[in-house]
């Protein structure tokens, strides 16, 4: 499907994205993914920011076999900042 609506701008406010906007008035290609949670605002915000995915085999993984595949360094910062600490 973003093969095909390459090039377009986003048809509908539905589809736009205001923070993009700021930045990048128009662009290339538009792939938005939504994730529908069943439970309230705060318990799913609370539950993002107590999870730690550095604690993940796999996560580790994908981001180690990146910074090798790309020549870079470890990045010491990792997390939500949006969280309260």
């Amino acid at each position: 499907m973003t093969w095909l609506r390459y090039g377009r701008v986003p048809s509908s406010r539905e589809e736009s994205d205001q923070l993009l906007d700021g930045f990048m008035a128009t662009y290339d290609v538009v792939d938005h993914h939504h994730t529908h949670v069943a439970a309230p605002v705060d318990v799913t915000f609370a539950t993002a920011c107590e999870i730690e995915l550095q604690d993940s085999p796999l996560v580790r993984a994908i981001f180690k076999g990146r910074e090798l595949f790309l020549g870079s360094r470890a990045d010491a910062s990792h997390g939500l900042e949006a969280c309260p600490r």
